[in-house]
C-alpha cells in the first residue's frame, strides 16, 4: 500500500511539474503575441501560435489576442487591396469616380461657434464639371500603403468601412488631417461641423466646443499657366483651399490649411496635380 501511494504521489508531482512547465509557456506565448514589436508579421504569427495551442485559455487573454489578429487580417486586406488599386492607375494621381457624385452645398453661415463657409465658383456647365473632377482627384496611396504595413494596429481604428483611397491620416482629436483635398474631405468637414454644432458624435472625433470650415474651389482658364517653372498652355486651373480648426476644450484642438491646384486641358482632361499645403497646430 504505501509503494502504491508513493507512486500516486511522485505521478502527482509530476503532473504538477508538467502542468507549470505548461503553464510558464502558455504565458509566455501570450506576452509575445501583445508584447511591442517593430515586426508587424512576427507579432502577427505570434498571436495566431498562442490561439492555435491553447484554445482553452483565459477568455480575456484569448480576445485580445483575437482582436489584434483580426485588426492586422483587416488593416493588411486593406493595404493589398489601396495596392491593387493603385497599380491601375497610370499617375501617382488619380480620379476617383465616387467623388464625383457628391454634391457640395454652397453655404456660408456661423451658429454660436461653429462657422461653415463652403464657395465653389464656376461660369458654365463645362467648368463645373471639370472642378467636380478636380475635387475627384486624389494624391498617391505610398505612404498610407506603407504605415499600414509597418504598423497595422495604429490603423485598425481609423480606417473606413468600405475600402476607399485615402485623403489624409486621423490626428490630434481623432480628427483626420487633410493631406490631400477631395470632395470626400470637404463632405467630412462639413458632417463634422453639422454634428458638433448639434452636440452629437460623429465617428471617433472628440465632441468640440468650436468648429470652423472654410472651403474655396474655383476654376479658371488660361491662355499661358507656369507653375514651378513649368508652363502650360490653354489649360484650365482648379484652385481648391481649405481651412479647419476645432477645439475641444482647453488646450485641445488642431488646424490646418490645404490648397490643391489641378490643371487640366480644354477636353476636361486632368493633366497634372500639384499639392502644397500649409500650416498645421495641434494641441
Amino acid at each position: 500500500m504505501r509503494k502504491i501511494f508513493a507512486l500516486l504521489v511522485l505521478c502527482a508531482a509530476a503532473g504538477s511539474a508538467l502542468s507549470q512547465v505548461d503553464n510558464k509557456a502558455r504565458d509566455a506565448a501570450y506576452s509575445q503575441c501583445i508584447a511591442a514589436s517593430p515586426h508587424a508579421e512576427t507579432k502577427y504569427k505570434a498571436c495566431q501560435d498562442y490561439l492555435d495551442k491553447y484554445p482553452a485559455d483565459d477568455y480575456q487573454h484569448r480576445d485580445a489576442a483575437e482582436k489584434l489578429v483580426l485588426a492586422f487580417e483587416r488593416v493588411t486586406s486593406y493595404a493589398k487591396a489601396l495596392q491593387t488599386f493603385v497599380l491601375t492607375q497610370r499617375n501617382s494621381w488619380f480620379v476617383y469616380e465616387p467623388d464625383l457624385k457628391i454634391d457640395l452645398p454652397n453655404i456660408e453661415e456661423k451658429k454660436s461657434n461653429y462657422s461653415i463657409k463652403i464657395e465653389r465658383l464656376f461660369n458654365n456647365a463645362s467648368e463645373a464639371a471639370m472642378l467636380k473632377k478636380a475635387e475627384a482627384v486624389y494624391g498617391p496611396q505610398s505612404s498610407y500603403i506603407g504605415e499600414m504595413t509597418r504598423s497595422p494596429w495604429s490603423w485598425a481604428d481609423q480606417l473606413p468601412d468600405e475600402i476607399t483611397p485615402l485623403w489624409g491620416r486621423e490626428s490630434n482629436d481623432n480628427v483626420i488631417l487633410c493631406e490631400v483635398i477631395t470632395a470626400s474631405a470637404v463632405q467630412y468637414y462639413y458632417l463634422l461641423s453639422l454634428s458638433a454644432r448639434e452636440h452629437r458624435r460623429f465617428r471617433r472625433v472628440f465632441l468640440m466646443v468650436s468648429t470652423g470650415l472654410k472651403y474655396t474651389a474655383s476654376i479658371k482658364h488660361y491662355d499661358e499657366w507656369e507653375h514651378h517653372a513649368v508652363k502650360y498652355r490653354d489649360v484650365y486651373i482648379a484652385d481648391l483651399n481649405l481651412e479647419w480648426s476645432s477645439i475641444c476644450g482647453g488646450l485641445c484642438g488642431i488646424g490646418f490649411a490645404a490648397n490643391k491646384l489641378v490643371v487640366l486641358d480644354k477636353q476636361g482632361n486632368v493633366v497634372e496635380l500639384f499639392v502644397e499645403n500649409g500650416r498645421v497646430w495641434e494641441s
